[in-house]
């Protein structure tokens, strides 16, 4: 990814003037990252270097063991790079914080999905004319609410169950609880199409890359809890452009959840 290591050592992209790409989660939407701020600075340069010193090192001469099923026993990050014709990455294009260019870096432009049509299923949940219109919540594929905390569970369902004045599908992949009638639970859900109907109101994801790209194409306000790896990073980025909200997955409430809908619903458009 752009942000990471590769970037730093390639481009020349500041370890400090940035956030880290695996920051700790917003505490609010007021968390943002702030280059004047010391502290920040040396938390990003600390963490940077770690993880340089981890990819290259730690993970280089202990965790490529699966690389010897393929033949490769002397593998380096130097040589690869030295010899690659190309890296692919998917991220942002031109959007959030600054980074440095090349004349070997070429951008293809962002891309938004053309989305097909929803099943019966789901146009007749949606288009009820009673509710104020649709919430999806969904957190990739990676998440096991099976394993999630019973306060973080209780939190989710007791604000979906309150919510009654809209209507609500919720991704969900771990063991049923029971909901009121203007609440879907599934396993899978067509998020693209799901997004952009014209009865959603919002979104509320955990902030991966595919979910922060198909929420800016469908123009829906959304609510970010980042889970792990880079999602705190595309949060950040997200609330300095001033397009989402957030909620801390270490500090979550039935409460918070129903407050912060309600407040990000002060500003959806019809």
């Amino acid at each position: 990814m752009l942000p990471s290591t590769s970037a730093v050592l390639s481009l020349g992209t500041s370890i400090s003037a940035n956030p880290y790409i695996l920051p700790m989660p917003p505490k609010d939407d007021e968390d943002m990252h702030n280059p004047r701020d010391f502290l920040q600075r040396l938390s990003n340069g600390v963490e940077s270097l770690l993880e340089n010193f981890f990819i290259n090192f730690v993970v280089e001469n202990f965790y490529l063991d699966s690389l010897q099923l393929f033949g490769i026993r002397d593998f380096t990050w130097h040589q690869m790079y030295k010899e690659k014709s190309g890296y692919l990455v998917d991220y942002l294009d031109k959007m959030g914080f600054p980074k440095t260019s090349s004349t070997d870096l070429f951008s293809t432009c962002s891309h938004c999905v053309t989305p097909k049509n929803l099943s019966r299923e789901y146009e007749e949940f949606m288009n009820d004319p009673k509710s104020n219109g649709t919430i999806y919540i969904a957190f990739g594929t990676n998440v096991l609410w099976e394993h999630a905390p019973e306060p973080v569970l209780d939190a989710f369902f007791g604000a979906v169950n309150e919510l009654d004045e809209y209507k609500v599908i919720f991704s969900f992949n771990g063991k049923p609880r029971p909901v009121k009638k203007h609440v879907m639970l599934t396993k899978w859900a067509p998020q693209v199409e799901i997004l952009t109907h014209p009865t959603m109101k919002m979104f509320v994801s955990h902030g991966g890359l595919k979910s922060v790209k198909e929420a800016l194409c469908s123009k829906v306000p959304v609510i970010f809890m980042p889970m792990f790896a880079e999602q705190a990073f595309n949060v950040k980025l997200m609330l300095q452009m001033g397009v989402a909200s957030v909620i801390n997955k270490f500090t979550i409430t039935k409460e918070k959840i129903v407050q912060a809908v309600h407040k990000v619903c002060l500003f959806c458009i019809d």
